[in-house]
């Protein structure tokens, strides 16, 4: 049977991360082993949706600045998919993405993102 990825672990994970706990590296590694494997499931499918940008938090040059939009979503109640699904990809949508490059840049998790 597959252990249940909860939105408390979540938040204590996002948590972690925003007070350096944790870095990028250990957050992506965490969602990878968890995201989309007979092993595990979400507890729902806003868990699966944040599950799912964690997952993909290099690609996508997810950085802690991210984290609030993050905890906001996993606070919706269980059946407000929809909303949720609607504020990541306007929070998505919303930074600059060549300053977040740049910031990103700096980092040696998303560094492989830019060898040119």
């Amino acid at each position: 049977m597959p252990q249940v990825v909860t939105r408390q672990e979540l938040v204590v994970l996002l948590n972690s991360w925003l007070v350096g706990k944790l870095n990028a590296q250990s957050v992506y590694d965490w969602a990878n082993e968890r995201y989309s494997t007979e092993h595990w499931r979400a507890e729902d499918d806003i868990v699966n949706e944040v599950l799912a940008e964690l997952d993909i938090l290099d690609i996508n040059l997810i950085t802690i600045d991210d984290i609030p939009v993050f905890l906001e979503v996993l606070a919706l109640p269980h059946d407000q998919l929809d909303e949720a699904t609607c504020r990541l990809k306007a929070h998505a949508s919303s930074f600059d993405l060549g300053a977040r490059k740049q910031q990103c840049r700096k980092d040696p998790f998303y560094a492989w993102l830019f060898n040119e």
